[in-house]
């Protein structure tokens, strides 16, 4: 006698995996939270460039014949602003720029430095600092619709 085959039973397919909706919610979150850390990186780096320090300022030059550092520091709270500048090279206007910035040149004694900031909105202050060799030789501020702002001095 033969024995009998045992039955088979049958078994469910695999599941297929959820459709793209069931991960929306997740996919949502993670996109929120890049969104939220963006947010926060770009408020924290909002600071202000600071000018270069006295020990990054070459000592191998004899004092007289040694360039000095003059950094132009722009801020305040308007959303953007037109800047006029001296450069090394002669004035520089750049039109719409964002705050806060800054920018460093090297310049000789007796050179002219001069940085003006017109505010673009209607609303907001416009504030501009200038630093020679890291010290402060001109700095204001002005707030108001369209304000202008101006600093200026002579590298000593």
């Amino acid at each position: 006698m033969s024995t009998p085959e045992p039955e088979r039973q049958l078994t469910a397919p695999p599941a297929e995996p959820a459709p793209p909706q069931a991960y929306h919610g997740r996919i949502m979150l993670i996109v929120g939270a890049v969104l939220l850390a963006a947010v926060v990186i770009a408020v924290l780096s909002r600071g202000e460039a600071p000018p270069p320090a006295a020990d990054d300022i070459p000592t191998s030059v004899p004092i007289g014949e040694r360039p000095h550092y003059v950094h132009y520091s722009i801020g305040g709270t308007a959303e953007t602003v037109d800047v006029v500048m001296q450069s090394p090279a002669g004035a520089e206007q750049t039109s719409n720029a964002t705050l806060p910035q800054g920018i460093s040149y090297e310049m000789s004694s007796g050179d002219f430095t001069y940085v003006q900031l017109q505010n673009c909105g209607e609303s907001g202050e416009v504030t501009c600092q200038i630093y020679v060799d890291g010290d402060v030789i001109s700095e204001n501020t002005s707030s108001g619709p369209h304000s202008i702002v101006t600093c200026e001095g002579t590298v000593p």
